[in-house]
């Protein structure tokens, strides 16, 4: 299993997902102050950066990639995206069992 630091944008900025994720900014697709795309930050692992997409895709239907960085084992983000203890594209058990998902941190 690999680590990668990933981002995206998003036509929606609040979504249950598996994994946690920062949103760390904002764009209008018509060129005007109506935000109505969001910049989409995460940490996931997983076998490929293709996997990583699969799942960023199932979540975030209609995105559109940022950079997908394949990273070390223990990477986590600097102190601007704190938190962020889910990687995984999919619920792990003990998840399930409680009702708890990844979600905007």
């Amino acid at each position: 299993m690999k680590r990668f630091w990933v981002s995206w944008w998003a036509k929606t900025d609040d979504v249950e997902t598996p994994f946690d994720y920062w949103v760390s900014g904002s764009r209008s697709s018509k060129g005007d102050w109506d935000f109505d795309e969001w910049s989409v930050c995460a940490v996931i692992d997983a076998e490929s950066e293709a996997e990583v997409w699969r799942g960023v895709g199932r979540y975030f239907p209609g995105y559109e990639p940022r950079f997908c960085d394949e990273k070390g084992p223990g990477y986590a983000p600097n102190d601007r995206f704190p938190g962020g203890g889910r990687t995984s594209l999919t619920a792990r058990p003990a998840d399930a069992a409680e009702g708890a998902g990844g979600a905007r941190v």
